[in-house]
């Protein structure tokens, strides 16, 4: 995904026959920003089936690239909090067990230029 700004949101995965209902899911989204800007992330709906249970289900923002080091945050409790990256590119990454695949998200994407 790219431009100034969007939605990334777990139906995404439903709508677009990545899996079923009943399948453990590992899925991320790449969001690009034009370029010289940032990003900023808002969740706009955010629920974990099996709260506190980082193990069966998290979502998982990364600043950069999606390796370890540049893990941002991984909201896997009750709260999900507002994310401000330092480059163009952001990586949001969903990870739910079979028992987990009621667990919800909808995250704006904001770009813009200090």
């Amino acid at each position: 995904m790219g431009g100034p700004e969007g939605i990334v949101e777990s139906i995404q995965i439903l709508k677009e026959g990545k899996a079923s209902a009943s399948e453990a899911v590992d899925c991320k989204w790449y969001i690009r920003a034009p370029p010289r800007s940032k990003i900023y992330l808002r969740f706009l709906d955010y629920e974990m089936q099996n709260s506190n249970e980082c193990k069966r289900n998290f979502v998982a923002v990364y600043d950069g690239s999606s390796s370890v080091e540049d893990l941002k945050a991984k909201f896997c409790s009750t709260v999900a909090n507002d994310v401000m990256l330092r480059t163009g590119l952001g990586v949001i990454r969903m990870w739910a067990d079979e028992g987990s695949r009621n667990s919800r998200f909808q995250m704006l994407f904001t770009s813009f230029q200090e």
